[in-house]
Parts: C-alpha cells; sequence; structure tokens
C-alpha cells in the first residue's frame, strides 16, 4: 500500500507541482489587489485619516487569518485527503470581495461614512478568517506532493508567477484609479479579486491527491491540548521560532509597512496614483528575490533564507528613515518585496523542516495562532504612535525588532530533524 502511495505521489508530481503553482500564481494576483499594504490603506483613507484606524486594517487582517488555525489543524489532521476542504474553504473566502463589489456598484458604501467603514472591515475579517483556514491543511497538502528537494524551487515559482500577475495588478490599479471615480474604481479592483481567487481554486481543485496509506487516529480536544503542551514542553528549536517570528511582527511587513503608502500621501503629500508604483517597485524586487532565493533555499535550506529576510525587513526601514522622502519610500518598498519573497519563499518551509512529517498541520496551526495576538497588536500600536507621535518612532521600533528577531533566530532555532545546521 505504502509503495502504491510513493508511486502515485511521483506520477503526479509534476502535475501537482505545475497546478499548485498556478493557484498559487492567481491567488497572489487576487490579494495584490486587495493588498493590506498598498491598495486597501489608500481605500481607508477615503473614509478616515485616523492612524489608528487604518492599522487596524492588517491588525483586523492578521489576526483573523492566524487565529482560528489551531482549530483548522484539531479538525483536519487527521484526514486521509485534504483537497476537497481546501477546496470548499477557498471558494467562500472569495465571497466577500464579490460582495463588497456589489456594494460599492449600488453605491451603499459612502466615503466619511463610519458604518460603511464597520461594513468593509467586516467583510475583510471573514476573507482573512475563510483563508486562514486553509492555511494548516494546505501546508500538509503540500507537504505530501512536493518533493522536499525541490520545495523552495516550488515556493519560488509560485512568488515568481504571482509576482507576474502582481506587477500586472499594478498596472490595472493605476490605470482604474486614474480612469474611474469612486466607487467604481475600487468596485471593479475588488471584483476583478473574487475573479482571481476563484480562478486559483479551480487549479487547486484539479490537482491529483493520492489517498494517504496510514490513518491518522482523531484525537479528542483535550488529547488535542495535551500534544499541543508536549511540543511547548519538548520541542524547543520550534519554540524559540515560534518566540523569534512573534518578535518579528513588530518588524517592517507587519508593523511598519502598512504605513509606507499612508506616509507618503499625507506627510510627502503623494497622490492616489502612486499607489500603482509602490506596487510595482515592491513587485519588481520580489520576483527577482524569489528567483535568487528559492535556488538558495534548496542548496543550504530555510533557515538561511529567514535570516536574510529579517536583514531586509531591517533595510526596508532604515533607508524610509535614512531618506525621508519619495525616493526614500520608493527604495523601503524595493526591499520590503525582497522581505516579502524571502519569508514567503522560507516561512512554510521552516516549519516543515522542524515539524515531524504527520505533524505539518498541527505545527502550521500551533504557531500562526500564538502570533495572532502580537501580528494583531503591531500595526494597531504603529498607528497609536503614528497619530500621537510621529511616524519616526514607528519605523525606529520595526527596526529594532527585525534585529532582535534575526538574532534570536541564529543563536537559538537549530531544527533536530533538519539536514541543515
Amino acid at each position: 500500500m505504502k509503495n502504491i502511495y510513493q508511486d502515485q505521489i511521483k506520477e503526479y508530481h509534476n502535475w501537482n507541482f505545475a497546478l499548485n503553482i498556478a493557484s498559487g500564481g492567481f491567488d497572489n494576483f487576487g490579494l495584490s489587489l486587495v493588498g493590506p499594504l498598498t491598495v486597501l490603506p489608500a481605500f481607508l483613507t477615503l473614509f478616515t485619516r485616523s492612524n489608528f484606524i487604518i492599522g487596524l486594517l492588517p491588525a483586523l487582517f492578521v489576526f483573523f487569518w492566524t487565529f482560528p488555525q489551531i482549530l483548522t489543524a484539531f479538525y483536519t489532521s487527521h484526514f486521509r485527503q485534504k483537497k476537497n476542504v481546501i477546496v470548499f474553504l477557498r471558494t467562500a473566502y472569495a465571497l466577500p470581495w464579490l460582495i463588497l463589489a456589489i456594494l460599492l456598484m449600488l453605491f451603499v458604501l459612502k466615503p466619511g461614512s463610519g458604518i460603511s467603514m464597520v461594513i468593509f472591515f467586516v467583510f475583510l475579517s471573514l476573507f482573512a478568517l475563510l483563508g486562514g483556514f486553509t492555511v494548516p491543511t494546505w501546508a500538509s497538502f503540500i507537504s505530501k506532493l512536493i518533493f522536499p528537494n525541490v520545495r523552495g524551487r516550488f515556493f519560488a515559482l509560485r512568488i515568481f508567477v504571482g509576482t507576474i500577475f502582481g506587477i500586472l495588478a499594478s498596472f490595472i490599479v493605476k490605470n482604474i484609479l486614474e480612469i474611474y471615480e469612486y466607487p467604481f474604481n475600487f468596485s471593479l479592483i475588488f471584483l476583478l479579486a473574487f475573479s482571481m481567487f476563484l480562478l486559483g481554486t479551480v487549479f487547486l481543485a484539479i490537482s491529483k491527491e493520492p489517498l494517504t496509506p496510514y490513518q491518522i487516529k482523531r484525537r479528542s480536544f483535550s488529547e488535542y491540548l495535551t500534544k499541543l503542551r508536549h511540543i511547548m514542553e519538548n520541542d524547543k528549536p520550534f519554540v524559540w521560532f515560534i518566540i523569534s517570528t512573534t518578535v518579528r511582527s513588530f518588524g517592517a511587513t507587519i508593523m511598519a509597512a502598512a504605513f509606507y503608502t499612508v506616509y507618503a500621501i499625507q506627510v510627502l503629500q503623494t497622490g492616489l496614483n502612486q499607489v500603482g508604483l509602490f506596487m510595482g517597485i515592491m513587485f519588481s524586487t520580489q520576483l527577482i528575490g524569489a528567483l535568487i532565493f528559492g535556488y538558495i533555499n534548496d542548496l543550504t535550506g530555510p533557515k538561511r533564507i529567514q535570516i536574510m529576510e529579517r536583514l531586509f525587513e531591517f533595510l526596508s526601514v532604515g533607508v524610509i528613515l535614512w531618506q525621508p522622502n519619495i525616493m526614500g519610500v520608493y527604495c523601503a518598498f524595493g526591499f520590503l518585496g525582497l522581505a516579502v519573497a524571502t519569508m514567503m519563499i522560507s516561512y512554510h518551509n521552516m516549519i516543515i523542516e522542524l515539524a515531524p512529517c504527520e505533524d505539518v498541520d498541527t505545527y502550521m496551526g500551533l504557531i500562526n495562532s500564538i502570533r495572532a495576538i502580537s501580528l494583531a497588536l503591531a500595526p494597531m500600536i504603529g498607528g497609536f504612535l503614528a497619530d500621537r507621535v510621529s511616524y519616526t518612532p514607528v519605523f525606529i521600533i520595526a527596526m529594532a525588532s527585525s534585529l532582535l528577531s534575526a538574532l534570536i533566530f541564529i543563536l537559538k532555532v537549530k531544527p533536530q530533524r533538519s539536514v541543515l545546521t
């Protein structure tokens, strides 16, 4: 039975490799159109000038994306096949953008309206919740279908294809915002995002997933909690990885980058048409970074790429402090693209390295749920500081957090099950 299963994995490997790259590409196309670091902050400036409220955007997004994942792992870790539940959740998570597009077309969401802003946040949270539910199950799904020695290139090619679409999305956003007035401009963007999310799900749905030859016993919830406690007490490298990534929550990607666009609009007085250019710069460096660092990941492992990710975050915030002008913002988005590329290549890979193969979804759900509070608090703290003081302390804290996270990671995260040193 096990030999038949391995033969099927080999037989379908190239098919699954290609389809899941395409799926990731279209998913990234959708995320690029409704990016919580670029398009959506610009959308929120139509409703409020409060940085604290704008900080709620990435806060709510990451909280609802990460916190419930520990429950997903409990309900799905024993499934011998993962695809059907992923497809169901992915289809549902596209729907909020269709509903928001319709509400905009009907002039329900009015600029300056607090109720309209609440409606937007409700649907954003629903989108993040449904998307986050899929992550642990999807990670287990991919760890089963994609050979370990090409996972770096697999994630890199997903980023590469997705970034090509992301660059296209930046031009689309730029043209839509220049040609159309509110609400039709953002309605078109949200409708296109819905279409891309749905198309990505179609490619995932036609993947071939062989039935796992062994049945994982379904635990009671108390047994599941005991399992989680055992991991936290005995797997020290994983615990230090959680600590390092929690500290990184207060770095550039989560806390500071959400305010790059708002800083440019409010302090440097740039127009909305610059949002597309910011996206284009970020996606261009992300594209280059994906090609280079995906290959390096397969040669050296995800640990080194994780270190580089923290370095790029440090540089992203540092350059905007060093050059507080539009060129500094351009450079900040450039380094941010490299940080995002290295993070996307190595984060899931690092967890797969640290976790036993039968517990990938449990490890994924555990770390993301633990990080949820810090991920949610960081941008809100950033928004509070930006409102009450200035953007400078936000960027300084982000630099320090990226550096501290790197030091913890270098000194303490030593995978026991990995071949890496």
